[in-house]
């Protein structure tokens, strides 16, 4: 009988132990993380101030980084677009289409879903080309800096 609350007690007193250790080692480590993401966060912005004397703090952003996000970003564009061209021409109807519009039963259904593939592509077509005449407003081709509306686009 007294082995087993011995046995019991001591138990109790390993789980105090690891779960002690296991709280300090934890703690230190969340510490190490704490300091390399404030080192980092300093690192990565700047602190300005407003005429009021409010100060706030903006991310540093590379512009070559930037321009290269941009440019990859209208090479996209410009693909999706040449691709939504692609699907409109080969969805327009001719006189094949007339034939099985007019000699099938579902001819009227095939119809539906190729004007619904014009139409989808279409006005997926002017929010692209938007996109694109955004980009173009901005040369982010030429050497210089960014307006500021373009930092906070992104």
């Amino acid at each position: 009988m007294f082995t087993h609350t011995f046995d019991l007690l001591a138990n109790v007193r390993f789980q105090l132990i690891f779960l002690l250790a296991l709280f300090a080692f934890s703690t230190t480590a969340m510490a190490r993380e704490t300091d390399g993401e404030k080192n980092n966060w300093q690192n990565s912005r700047t602190l300005q101030s407003d005429s009021s004397g409010l100060l706030y703090s903006l991310p540093t952003i590379s512009q070559d980084q930037l321009r290269r996000e941009v440019s990859q970003l209208n090479r996209q564009l410009q693909q999706r677009q040449s691709d939504l061209n692609e699907v409109i021409m080969n969805n327009r109807f001719s006189a094949a289409d007339a034939v099985i519009i007019a000699a099938l039963p579902g001819g009227l259904i095939y119809a539906a879903i190729k004007k619904q593939r014009i139409v989808t592509a279409e006005k997926e077509l002017v929010g692209i080309q938007s996109q694109i005449d955004s980009l173009t407003q901005h040369p982010v081709d030429k050497r210089g800096s960014f307006e500021p509306a373009m930092l906070a686009a992104r």
